[in-house]
């Protein structure tokens, strides 16, 4: 089964980093299996277990960050008997991708799938699931890095310890 884990921390901040650094090796002694797919300042995503043909992950340009599940590139004409192909990130869309915050994603792809960029120059980092795919994309903290990940059994493993949203209850 295909799972994936992914922080976000200020990278100024040395208890930050240093709780991204102990959550990265822990994942790496829970299992070899845990690979580290995208890496950019305050940012890291880990994958493991096997793929099916529908997840793939996509790297956006020069560490502008890194798409996992399915992306095909938006058909202009809805009623174009084309298939939908496979989309590719060329330099132009990999920077628009980056610049837009993800914005660019919405509004020229579709598919499944779970984004994170980084803009080095703004210092921007994020994360994006796209607002009608089924691949999950959970989150929690750990003193100040955010966490994202696909399976919550993956974060017990990591020893985290969730609590229920009380005031989200309250607004059912």
């Amino acid at each position: 089964m295909f799972r994936y884990l992914g922080m976000v921390w200020d990278d100024t901040n040395p208890q930050q980093q240093e709780t991204a650094q102990r959550i990265a090796k822990r994942l790496r002694e829970l299992s070899p299996a845990w690979r580290e797919e995208f890496s950019a300042s305050g940012m890291q995503v880990f994958c493991a277990g096997a793929r099916d043909p529908a997840i793939q992950l996509h790297r956006v340009g020069d560490q502008g960050g890194l798409i996992i599940g399915s992306l095909l590139a938006r058909n202009r004409d809805l009623f174009s008997p084309a298939p939908a192909e496979q989309l590719r990130f060329n330099a132009a869309q990999s920077q628009s991708f980056v610049q837009s915050r993800g914005k660019w994603l919405i509004d020229h792809a579709w598919g499944d799938y779970v984004a994170s960029g980084h803009d080095a120059a703004g210092g921007y980092k994020w994360v994006l699931k796209d607002p009608t795919g089924l691949l999950p994309c959970l989150r929690t903290e750990l003193r100040g890095v955010r966490i994202f990940f696909s399976r919550i059994a993956d974060c017990l493993d990591l020893q985290l310890r969730f609590t229920v949203n009380q005031t989200f209850l309250r607004s059912l």
